[in-house]
Formats: C-alpha cells, structure tokens, sequence
C-alpha cells in the first residue's frame, strides 16, 4: 500500500512540475519574443534599462520624450521585470547584446544582493542539489509570479482593446506592462512597513554579487556603457535596514565603481519623505510620481551628454 502511495505521489508531482515548466516555458518564450522580434529603429542608440520591479513604475514613454528634447538619436527601453536578480538577468543578456545597445543603466537595491530569500515574490525552486547540470535558469522559476504575469497580461490586453488605458509604454518589455496605482496612504505605508523583512548582505561570497559583476564585465567587453543607480525606498524601510547592512551595501556599489569605472546614482533615500509610495518598496505609477520618471530621465540626458 505504501509503495502504491508512493507511486502515485511520486506521478502527480512529476505531471505537475513537467505541465508548470512547460507553461513557464511557453509564456516567457512568447513574451521575449513578442519584444525582441520587433523592428527596432536602426539609426536610434539603445538605452536598456535593467532591474526589478522598483523600475517598473518608471514612465518610460516619459522618460523618452524628455530625452528625445534633448537629443533624437537615442531609444529608451525599460526592461525590468518582477523578481529580477542579476542572476535572472545573466538568462538574457546575449539576446540584449545582440541588440547593440549603447547605454544599460542597471538599478539595484538592497534585496538584490540579500541573502535571504524572498517570503512573498521572490519563492525560487531549490534544486540545484538534485539535478547534476547548470540549473541557473530552473532556479530563477517563479510559479506564484508567472501565473500572476499571465493573468496581468490578459488584463492588460482587455484594457487596451478598450481605449482606456492611462499610460501607453511603447518602449517597454511585455514583462513590464503595468497600469496607472494608487498612492498609498500615510496608515497603508505604516501598516506595510511591519512586514518589511531583514536584508543581510555580505561583501563575499555573495552568488548575486558575483552575477552582477559577470554582467557589467560582459557589457563593458562589448563596448556597451554601464550606469548604475540604487533604487528608491520609503524612509519606513531604510529606517529598519541595521546600519551594517547599509555600509555593506554601499560598499559592494563602491567597490563595483572603482572595479569598473561606472557611475553610480545613488536613489535610495532620494523620495523618502515624499508622498508618491504604492507601498515602502515602490513608487506609485501614476502621474502625481512623475518626480521618478523626471530624475531618471535626467540622469539618461546627463549621460548621452558626456
């Protein structure tokens, strides 16, 4: 009886894991390409941008006109997604490559380089002991976060097909397609600031680390010019983060500067005090933000100028 117990524990959990890597699969592969298979116009520089979803909120159509202002031969793409890491990112940057860009502005925060694990989006599959071979991409599997892009993605499409979208984003990957939020409250911020869990960073040993710095490493040998930024928290989250873990992390950001000669822009406490939070973590997409979108336009425009 037990055997047979076994038996079918052991069919159920192999069908279920095979059908949630096949729809995985199949999703992102029709997303990616749904980006990286149009007309690009070739007489525009690219700019990427890279990171989690802090980026999200970024009103790239914005964002391109105030640089077309300024100069018309560059392209802003912003091509963060929910639950990036550097180790997630390494999955696509030779398809990136293989569009020349000429600017990647790369955002990290705190969690990027966080040892613990995400409770709530970030619940990655462990199996890097079970199965013998490069398990990089198999690891970075979010069920909870696909699932929720699936859906987000039929939403998406029926409030297009209806007009009534707020903000169009022409230059955004289809993992990045969000619609206009609200501005959280001074309670709502409150009450969020009491899940906000602990970061721990190290400066050795770091997995994320040692992805993060393969990428630059890899843009730089292709000529491709690297910004970095640390994204923007509500004053609740920097207030919680021990002062060892804020020396930690700004010291991997110095030692990544002078490393590899890049920039860095350091958002983290910029909008602290402002009211323009969806919650502790995220800047509300919504027109009353627009401060963000205006900064990191400003920055872009800082860098085609030098």
């Amino acid at each position: 009886m037990n055997r047979k117990i076994c038996l079918v524990i052991a069919v159920v959990f192999i069908f279920v894991f095979s059908g949630f890597f096949l729809f995985n699969d199949a999703f992102m592969k029709i997303s990616e390409d749904k980006f990286y298979s149009q007309e690009f116009d070739s007489s525009k520089k690219k700019i990427l941008i890279y990171g989690s979803s802090h980026l999200l909120q970024l009103n790239s159509t914005h964002i391109k006109d105030k640089v077309t202002t300024v100069s018309e031969n560059y392209s802003v793409f912003n091509m963060a997604e929910n639950g990036d890491t550097p180790k997630k990112r390494s999955l696509n940057i030779d398809r990136d490559l293989e569009l020349e860009p000429e600017i990647v502005i790369y955002g990290v925060g705190f969690r990027d380089f966080s040892l613990e694990k995400e409770q709530s989006l970030q619940t990655e599959l462990d199996v890097a002991d079970l199965i013998p071979f490069d398990t990089t991409e198999v690891e970075t599997l979010n069920p909870k976060l696909t699932t929720l892009q699936v859906l987000r993605s039929f939403t998406i499409d029926l409030m297009k097909a209806d007009e009534k979208t707020d903000i169009p984003y022409p230059n955004t990957s289809i993992f990045a397609e969000v619609i206009q939020e609200k501005i959280a409250s001074s309670d709502e911020l409150r009450k969020d600031s009491e899940s906000v869990r602990e970061f721990i960073i190290t400066t050795q040993d770091n997995e994320q680390l040692d992805y993060f710095r393969t990428i630059i490493q890899i843009l730089q040998e292709n000529n491709v010019k690297v910004v970095v930024m640390a994204t923007p928290y509500h004053s609740s989250v920097i207030e919680k983060i021990p002062e060892i873990e804020k020396r930690n992390f700004y010291k991997l950001l110095s030692d990544i500067e002078d490393e590899f000669g890049v920039q860095i822009y350091d958002y983290s406490n910029k909008y602290e005090g402002l009211s323009i939070w969806r919650d502790t973590s995220h800047v509300a997409l919504n027109q009353k933000s627009v401060v963000f979108s205006n900064d990191f336009a400003q920055m872009i425009i800082q860098e085609i100028e030098e």
